[in-house]
């Protein structure tokens, strides 16, 4: 192996002919690919580490159209301390009539039990005749602090902005509206039959897990109609437009590396292919096949690990620059962090590509005899047979692992 080493050391002083290509090709690919996982992986992160803020507790019941009986309550307050909010859709109108869809939420004193309610400046939690309105719907409706709403049969002062609030009721079309229990009473647009929904907020001791505490809610009352939601589950709209589009562009980085493959084969075959009078006269000196083949591997690996490197240190900025660039268009920012599983996975992806495409051309080089090179002769069938064993398993382990990770 050292003989190995001081060989591949004196070859690359010479140049590396057709491994600039391969550097480039790899590079280029596996930066692709790390930045695609590491993005995912660090909203996935972020939405872990602030799913109890972003919920407003750590388990959310959920009913529809009706409020929890006596035993339901009971069960409830059994788990932890809770607060209930109730959310319905409804118009709110503004000066000159104008009239915007919003997610209207009557909350109690304890919400948001975790969390914060993030208002404009000036602004208040409303009481009684108040509504806290979103950003987008006050700006649709023109209104601003202190100035009237109409929603159902009250009329409302605009206390507060809101820029940002926990989810009131997990998932929401519209932007939201926010009232007490007394302002909810006032619009009258809770009456049976309407599209409501009571929701259940509850903090729990951190040695019970709050999805497993949900799902035995949901078995004890089977016949509720309850929905449950852990603090895992928050953020469920981002976290499944991040995976769908993480999926999207995970499939177009994939395919950048397989194309990039085609440049590393290239690339591997012109390497092995300017080495063959170098080869031919190491044998000729009485150089062993072992330590041709160690040599020419450790000067491909020396420039795929480079490439691998560079790439990976592309990647690893990914979430901080997207953080940078997209912070006022994502509920929530990626986690700025390096990914370490997500670059070792595309570090994976790399020397995977990087095996299947150059393990060929520089097995031809090293089995041809220096016979065959003055010649130019080429290899049997059943060398070129064994030369695909170590190629064919390195591409189905890639293809395995883009499975799992597409899958995941």
């Amino acid at each position: 192996m050292n003989e190995a080493l001081r060989l591949a050391g004196r070859d690359l002083r010479g140049g590396i002919g057709g491994l600039g290509l391969l550097l480039l090709c790899l590079a280029i690919a596996v930066a692709g690919i790390a930045a695609v996982i590491s993005l995912s992986a660090a909203i996935g992160s972020s939405i872990a580490d602030n799913g109890r803020s972003l919920l407003g507790g750590d388990l959310m019941l959920s009913v529809a159209q009706r409020e929890a009986t006596s035993a339901e309550k009971a069960a409830i307050e059994r788990l932890g301390r809770s607060s209930r909010t109730v959310s319905l859709r409804a118009m709110v109108v503004g000066p000159g009539e104008r009239t915007v869809l919003a997610e209207l939420t009557g909350v109690d004193a304890a919400w948001p039990l975790a969390g914060k309610v993030d208002l404009a400046p000036g602004g208040t939690r409303p009481i009684g005749a108040e509504v806290a309105l979103g950003t987008e719907l006050a700006e649709r409706l023109g209104v601003g602090r202190g100035d009237m709403v109409r929603i159902g049969s009250g009329a409302f002062r605009v206390g507060a902005i809101i820029r940002k609030i926990p989810s009131t009721s997990g998932f929401a079309l519209a932007p939201p509206a926010v009232v007490d229990g007394a302002g909810l009473a006032a619009t009258r647009l809770v009456q049976p039959g309407s599209l409501t929904t009571t929701s259940y907020r509850i903090l729990m001791v951190p040695t019970v897990d709050p999805r497993a505490a949900g799902k035995a809610f949901q078995r004890r009352f089977a016949n509720g109609g309850w929905r449950a939601s852990d603090r895992g589950d928050a953020a469920g709209g981002s976290r499944r437009f991040a995976d769908r589009v993480g999926q999207m562009l995970l499939l177009i980085a994939l395919s950048a590396l397989a194309i990039g493959g085609l440049g590393i084969s290239s690339a591997a075959a012109a390497f092995a292919e300017s080495r063959r009078p170098v080869i031919a006269i190491l044998k000729l000196l009485g150089a062993r096949r072992r330590t041709v083949a160690a040599m020419l591997s450790i000067e491909v690996a020396a420039i795929a690990l480079i490439a691998i490197g560079i790439g990976l240190s592309i990647g690893a900025a990914a979430p901080a620059l997207v953080a940078d660039v997209a912070a006022g268009f994502l509920p929530l920012a990626p986690d700025r962090s390096v990914q370490p599983l997500a670059l070792a996975e595309a570090g994976l992806f790399g020397l995977l590509v990087t095996i299947a495409a150059s393990w060929g051309p520089v097995a031809r080089s090293v089995e041809e005899r220096p016979a065959q090179v003055l010649r130019g002769d080429v290899a049997n069938g059943s060398e070129q047979s064994r030369r695909l064993i170590v190629p064919l398993l390195a591409t189905f382990a890639a293809v395995a692992l883009a499975i799992a990770l597409i899958l995941k």
